[in-house]
């Protein structure tokens, strides 16, 4: 399985280069100079979306990562400016009609339906992706104020708002770690993002950044190797 896993996890990194960042690329050069919501985001939105995907997977042999994957990827697709995301439907949209071009209505329906953030039930699938985004806006410039300032209930991996908590090991420890280890992420990356901006091959760039400091981020180790 995990040879499986990391076959998907390379198939969809070609995949989200080709034809989904040029979206991204598009709204750095227009409204999104700094990248707030561009490229980089999104990068480490999936890094940490894939990561929670394999150790749930362990739990849940039905949770389709993929799926999660193209939801993060789409998630902040349909913006036309930063702040309060006025454009979730707009994204939802065009994460529907990509996958119309591949797949069912009824898949496109259901990955596109977990970029909307309304409605009380949440199964596993839109628990990543609400949990990769939360997680990446920690950042400073989204006026959290860094680590220091995340609003970790807002987080629900591995903590008392997730009904699979119970299933880990050492839940609290390992949520601990995960958000310590994305803050560490954030910063390195965040430092670098200015020279990534005529990348052509982001993911991987940010992959590398990654691989280079794995004393840091040890836990996301698995999506380097």
């Amino acid at each position: 399985m995990d040879k499986a896993i990391q076959t998907s996890w390379l198939s969809f990194i070609e995949e989200a280069q080709t034809n989904i960042f040029p979206i991204y690329q598009e709204h750095e050069e227009h409204f999104d100079g700094a990248g707030i919501h561009g490229r980089m985001h999104i990068s480490r939105a999936l890094v940490f979306a894939e990561v929670m995907g394999r150790l749930y997977l362990h739990c849940d042999q039905h949770l389709d990562v993929y799926a999660v994957l193209l939801a993060v990827a789409f998630h902040d697709s349909g913006r036309q400016g930063n702040g309060a995301d006025l454009w979730e439907g707009a994204s939802a949209g065009l994460c529907y009609k990509y996958l119309l071009q591949k797949s069912n209505e009824k898949y496109a329906t259901f990955v596109s339906n977990l970029i909307d953030k309304s409605g009380a039930s949440w199964d596993i699938h839109k628990r990543i992706m609400h949990d990769a985004d939360v997680l990446e806006i920690m950042r400073p410039c989204c006026g959290h104020g860094g680590i220091d300032g995340f609003r970790q209930k807002m987080f629900r991996f591995a903590g008392d708002r997730d009904p699979l908590m119970n299933l880990f090991e050492d839940p609290s420890a390992l949520r601990k770690q995960f958000i310590q280890q994305a803050w560490e992420l954030i910063q390195i990356t965040e430092e670098i993002k200015p020279q990534l901006v005529n990348s052509k091959q982001y993911l991987m760039d940010v992959l590398g950044i990654l691989e280079r400091n794995l004393s840091l981020c040890s836990l996301f180790s698995n999506v380097v190797a």
